[in-house]
């Protein structure tokens, strides 16, 4: 059409873009020779169909990019100028072409398509009353719309529409336009919705709202001509329409909504029945849909207004005859495609923007269990709602027909020989063979994948059941087989075990018989004399009552094509044994016998020997006992001959003793000193009940071997154990045993009398003993340790002995022991009056006992002790430092300390104010002054005054005060002296006093002479202070005369007061202004007269 925009590529190089003026439309290219390729990549506004004209040069391909196979193709509303659910007006259509696993869209999409006439044939309206479905199948894809424009208002019910048909490479098919004019007229009026292709070419049949005359059901032909081929009231409301499994089925929102079959197969003729799916329906609002290939599930998308029960995508699940809802997954599910191609069903939903809800997008699930899950990967395209999805589909290159020529069929087989099962099926495209297995021939029962999916159609099953194999040629080309019964009979096996009999025995008998499958009701054979049951197997032998073996055969009939089968087994009829008695002679056996010795048996034979407890070495076949390697005891031996086949056991005992060749190891442990009144048992191994003996004589021993040394005389001595012979020869074994003489022993001390703490020589003897043990009173400390031979010992407060244990080296011990030491015990106290005491205080400090030789105490530096440190309790005058104090006793030579709780020293403080003292002029006031000392401290003062000074405060606290103090006297200084005495915090310790002196200077006062003089005549004017001394001066002088300086005396003949103030030059005094008054006259005038 015009204005369509094409772009290419010529050998995949850079893209050229072209706009249409005329239609059709031709591109011309720049020349093309011999093998290049012209490649149409997109087109807007316009369908893709590139063929190369004949004048093209040989090898010269063109091709359109198209639909890539299994992609998703979705119907869009909309240009983003209007909000869809809310206009009625026609807007445009856009198919887009979208990844089934990230959900990305692609650039080959086609937008208002098919523009032929002027019209747009691909536009629909955006109202939520019209479903734009489209659907592809047998490899076209099929678009509903209107032959009118963009804009046209109440486009759901415009007139006419169109049918616009699209190939399976992208390439424009046809455009049908349904007639809105003569008879028929489909859907004038009324809402078209969906259209899918018919099975013959450029046929399809279609949906819309229903009205007797122009609603329903429609088929064309592809020839010109309309069918409706269904209108009845149960279908009122159409949505989607689809083909299943060759049948046409369609939704419809009429009560009772759900899915309808229309007729059977695909019906091209009117008067076709609507017969419901599903009965029973809950909601009102189904839309798309989707039948597995088997016929055992459906998928629903519903966007009705319960999102409990009804609203998202259902699954509907079918057992016998009857359909019921299995789970759902709730959203504003629209249009539905389902990819049965794998394991699970994929199944892509668009979630159209209406006035519910606000989605609008496409969602991918799988059914893999309760609940659907999300695909991973997939992106879920989102709209605004200027636009609107609506119809899902596959591309239509997806749809790859399949035809099953040649079904599977039934079987009935052994299974060592079961036949493949196998289907006929023809298609495009490579297939791939998944066969299934249900135990009953239903929906109901689940159908469970048999090996994994492959290319070949043939399968041998191994278990009975009903039998189907899916076909996939692609995500959209899905077809199941027929299902067939599979009967398998499981070939049989059969034992029979073989088993010995009593041949007297007249209990019936049987071999025992196992085996696999059906193995029972097989008969039984056996040799001529031998008496059996064919059907059970059952004999007596005490019937047949010949010794002997027979071969007895079990056959299994053919049967359900397996083979005969047959077990054979032997019965041995066996005579009853005897055992009269069994003997050895000798009975008894030294174990120095290493020849075997045979027994005597009277009896049958074929039986065994066993012997108890266990450590006898026989032969169970000959019954010949070893004595050499058989450990010594008393056996019972037994010949046995089993039970079997009904015959009793027989056997009988005997007694036989294996007696140990003598061997015996004697020795003596503990001590063996002649002191020891312990008795020494002898540790023997070996043969017991022998006797003991000793020599030379001297040696105190039982017959039992048991020696006592203390009634012994020392020496080394043979004690000799013999056994008397008797099964065995006689035997003897010696060992020395030595009775020992005691060490000598001796003990000293250095001194009898010792003080606590004085150290002690021990000298101890013999020398070269193994050990040395020293003993003595309590509270002693020896030096190194106790187990020398001559340690040092310092004494604690216990008198007493000590004494030495020495042991030689043959363990034998002797003791010794010396003098008694006695010790002199001093035990001193000491103690203190006080434990906190200010610097210079005194403390009473007391001693015990009373009476010693000596007492000296010590203590903390700078303590005067009285009346001195050598009496029993003195008294000490405390310095600064405090301390414990250690008093040391003496007595007979021996000293002890003891020592004083710690005294606690409060330091007296001392006024630490610099300078102490001020100087003020006389009726000024002090500065305050601030006391200050060397540690934490309060204060107290008393003042007294020379030179009757007045003003100041006679005693105070804490600061001296700011006072105002006069000196009467004019020419001398007084003074205030504060003594100040500090107290510490800590301890209430009152330091020395300290003065702190004020002194205040007299004030000097002036005086100034007055005078008085006649006009123009000097005078002086003189300050006289007192007292006499230096000082500075500041006048005062009247107006008109020049002020002198500091000077006290100057001559002026100006009239007036003069004033000065002096400062005394040393003490900085000044006194009160002192004024002097000059009074000038005016002199008179002489005035001369002449007389008259």
């Amino acid at each position: 059409p015009i204005g369509t925009t094409v772009q290419y590529t010529i050998n995949s190089g850079s893209t050229v873009s072209t706009v249409n003026t005329t239609n059709p439309f031709n591109i011309t290219v720049p020349a093309v020779t011999i093998n290049q390729t012209l490649l149409i990549t997109s087109i807007t506004n316009g369908a893709c169909s590139s063929t190369p004209p004949s004048s093209w040069l040989i090898n010269v391909s063109s091709s359109c990019v198209g639909f890539t196979e299994c992609n998703l193709l979705v119907f869009k509303n909309g240009d983003g100028s209007a909000t869809t659910t809310s206009t009625t007006t026609a807007l445009p259509i856009t198919i887009e072409q979208i990844s089934p696993t990230t959900g990305a869209v692609s650039s080959n999409n086609y937008s208002s398509l098919f523009n032929i006439t002027g019209t747009n044939l691909l536009t629909l309206n955006g109202s939520s009353t019209t479903n734009g479905f489209l659907n592809s199948y047998n490899g076209q894809l099929t678009v509903p719309g209107g032959n009118f424009s963009v804009g046209t208002s109440s486009a759901a019910t415009a007139s006419p529409k169109a049918v616009n048909v699209i190939s399976s490479n992208g390439s424009f098919i046809n455009q049908t336009i349904i007639p809105s004019t003569g008879s028929p007229t489909p859907y004038l009026n009324q809402q078209f919705r969906s259209v899918i292709p018919g099975a013959v070419a450029n046929s399809f049949y279609c949906t819309g709202a229903l009205n007797a005359t122009v609603g329903g059901v429609w088929y064309f032909d592809g020839a010109g001509n309309f069918i409706q081929i269904c209108n009845t009231p149960a279908i009122n409301n159409c949505q989607n329409i689809e083909i299943f499994n060759g049948e046409l089925y369609i939704t419809t929102r009429s009560s009772p909504a759900g899915i309808y079959k229309i007729g059977s197969g695909l019906p091209t003729t009117s008067g076709q029945t609507a017969v419901s799916m599903i009965t029973g329906y809950t909601s009102a609002a189904p839309v798309d849909f989707s039948i597995s290939p088997d016929g055992c599930t459906a998928y629903i998308a519903d966007d009705g207004a319960n999102s409990t029960t009804s609203r998202g995508i259902l699954k509907f699940t079918k057992s016998g005859s009857t359909w019921s809802q299995s789970y759902k997954y709730t959203c504003y599910a629209r249009g539905l495609v389902v990819d049965y191609s794998g394991t699970s069903p994929k199944i892509y939903a668009t979630v159209a923007a209406n006035s519910s809800g606000p989605c609008n997008n496409i969602i991918a699930v799988e059914d893999n269990g309760n609940p659907m899950t999300l695909i991973s990967g997939f992106s879920n395209p989102t709209l605004a709602n200027t636009y609107r999805y609506s119809g899902i589909d596959f591309t239509p290159n997806s749809y790859k027909p399949i035809t099953i020529t040649t079904q599977p069929i039934t079987i009935s087989a052994c299974s060592n020989n079961v036949p493949a099962l196998t289907v006929v099926a023809n298609s495009s495209a490579p297939l791939t063979y998944q066969w299934f297995r249900r135990a009953a021939d239903d929906c109901g029962s689940p159908a469970v994948s048999q090996g994994v999916p492959s290319s070949s159609p043939d399968f041998t099953p191994t278990t009975s059941g009903f039998y189907f194999v899916k076909i996939v040629a692609s995500c959209a080309s899905v077809v199941v087989s027929n299902t067939v019964q599979v009967t398998i009979t499981q070939l049989p096996t059969a034992t029979l075990t073989p088993a010995s009999f009593c041949v007297s025995s007249t209990t019936p008998a049987s071999l025992a018989l196992t085996g696999t499958n059906a193995f029972t009701g097989g008969t039984y054979t056996a040799p001529s004399g031998f008496t059996i049951n064919s059907t059970t197997g059952v004999f007596t032998p005490s019937v047949i009552n010949i010794p002997g073996s027979y071969n007895i055969t079990y056959t299994i009939a053919a049967s359900s094509g397996c083979p005969a089968v047959v077990a054979n087994g032997i019965v041995t009829l066996i005579a009853q044994p005897t055992v009269t008695s069994i003997a050895y002679s000798p009975s008894s056996f030294c174990t120095s016998n290493g020849t075997a010795q045979a027994v005597t048996l009277v009896g049958s034979s074929g039986g065994t020997y066993t012997s108890t407890p266990a450590g006898l070495t026989i032969s169970s076949f000959t019954g010949a006992i070893t004595p050499s390697s058989s450990t010594a005891g008393t056996y019972t031996v037994t010949y046995t001959i089993p039970a079997a086949g009904g015959c009793t056991v027989a056997s009988a005992p005997t007694s036989v003793t294996i007696v140990a060749t003598p061997n015996a190891t004697i020795s003596y442990s503990g001590s063996t000193c002649v002191s020891s009144s312990t008795p020494i048992n002898p540790a023997q191994t070996g043969t017991t009940g022998g006797t003991y003996s000793a020599s030379p004589s001297g040696l105190t021993i039982t017959s039992a071997g048991v020696i006592t040394p203390n009634t012994s005389t020392p020496g080394t001595y043979t004690v000799t154990y013999t056994v008397a012979a008797g099964v065995c020869a006689a035997y003897s074994t010696t060992t020395t045993v030595i009775i020992r003489a005691l060490p000598v022993a001796t003990a000293s001390v250095s001194a009898t009398t010792a003080c606590v703490g004085t150290v002690l020589n021990l000298t101890g003897g013999a020398s070269g003993m193994t050990t040395y043990a020293w003993t003595g009173p309590a509270g002693v400390v020896y030096s190194a340790n106790a187990s020398v031979q001559s340690p040092t010992a310092t004494m604690g407060s216990t008198s007493g002995t000590f004494t030495l244990t020495v042991t030689d080296a043959n363990g034998c011990s002797n003791s010794a022991t010396t003098a008694v030491v006695t010790v002199t015990v001093i035990t001193p106290s000491a103690s203190v009056s006080a434990t906190t005491v200010c610097a210079g205080g005194t403390l009473t400090l007391t001693g015990n006992p009373a009476s010693m030789g000596s007492y000296a105490w010590t203590g903390p530096a700078g303590v005067t002790f009285n009346p001195n440190a050598t009496t029993q309790s003195p008294t000490v005058t405390m310095g600064t430092v405090g301390g414990t104090f250690t008093l040391t006793v003496t007595n007979n030579g021996c000293t002890a300390t003891a020592t004083t709780a710690s005294v606690s020293v409060n330091q007296l403080p001392v006024i630490t104010n610099s300078p102490l003292s001020q100087t003020i002029c006389s009726g000024t006031a002090t500065t305050l002054v601030n006391l200050t000392s060397s540690i934490a401290s309060t204060y107290s003062w008393s003042a007294s005054t020379a030179n009757s000074i007045t003003g100041f405060t006679a005693s105070g606290t804490s600061t001296i005060p700011v006072q105002t103090l006069v000196n009467p006297s004019a020419t001398t200084a007084g003074t205030v002296t504060y003594t100040v005495t500090p107290t510490s915090t800590v301890g209430s310790c009152a330091g020395t006093p300290t003065n702190y002196v004020i002194t205040v200077n007299p004030k000097p006062t002036v005086t100034v002479n007055s005078s008085t003089v006649c006009t123009g005549v000097q005078t002086t004017v003189t300050a006289t202070p007192n007292p006499l001394g230096t000082y500075s001066y500041t006048w005062t002088v009247p107006s008109g005369f020049t002020n002198p300086g500091n000077i006290p005396s100057f001559n002026t003949s100006v009239g007036g007061t003069y004033s000065v103030i002096i400062t005394n030059s040393g003490t900085g005094c000044a006194s009160a202004s002192g004024s002097g008054i000059v009074t000038v006259n005016v002199a008179p005038t002489i005035i001369f007269l002449s007389p008259p």
